[in-house]
């Protein structure tokens, strides 16, 4: 893996393209599913397979080389926004973490509930693990919906970018 630089936009763009992600990948599954910009959750998805209605909240995160298995937090205070937001619609309350580790994009769907029975909880905010450990428990675990996509670059820049090319003059 190839260290990733980013824009100075790159944290909103990963926001946007991991909700727009999860939508397509509901949608391309028959899931009757929506965008809405609403404090709390990002989607509403009807579930095909269950009927029951979702409220979901997207959380992305962009790994450097070497940060992989970092976890990606939640903030504990947020909850109480998803809630409102998912009684507001009459859904259920769920969580979809996409994290871009440079030749993999993990996209994961679960449910809050299972979300807080598994994770660790602090005072602020509740993880969701990208260790090792994590992942082979998640690979086992039928309540938490997984896709990996495989990033490979076939032709792409090589040339060093114009800022690189001036700072080292």
């Amino acid at each position: 893996m190839d260290d990733i630089l980013k824009s100075s936009r790159h944290k909103h763009i990963i926001g946007r393209f991991a909700e727009w992600l999860v939508l397509y990948w509901l949608s391309r599954d028959g899931f009757e599913c929506t965008w809405i910009d609403h404090t709390g959750i990002d989607l509403l998805a009807n579930n095909c397979r269950t009927g029951k209605l979702m409220g979901i909240s997207v959380k992305s995160r962009c790994r450097e080389k070497g940060r992989e298995h970092d976890s990606l937090s939640c903030r504990v205070k947020d909850f109480r926004k998803i809630h409102a937001a998912c009684d507001a619609f009459r859904c259920d309350p769920y969580f979809a973490f996409v994290i871009d580790t440079g030749n993999k994009i993990a996209m994961f769907l679960v449910s809050e509930d299972h979300f807080k029975a598994i994770s660790k909880t602090g005072k602020s905010v509740i993880g969701w693990g990208m260790s090792t450990k994590h992942l082979a428990a998640y690979q086992n675990d039928p309540e938490i919906m997984w896709v990996e996509f495989s990033v490979s670059e076939h032709r792409w820049w090589k040339a060093p970018r114009i800022a690189e090319q001036k700072r080292r003059k």
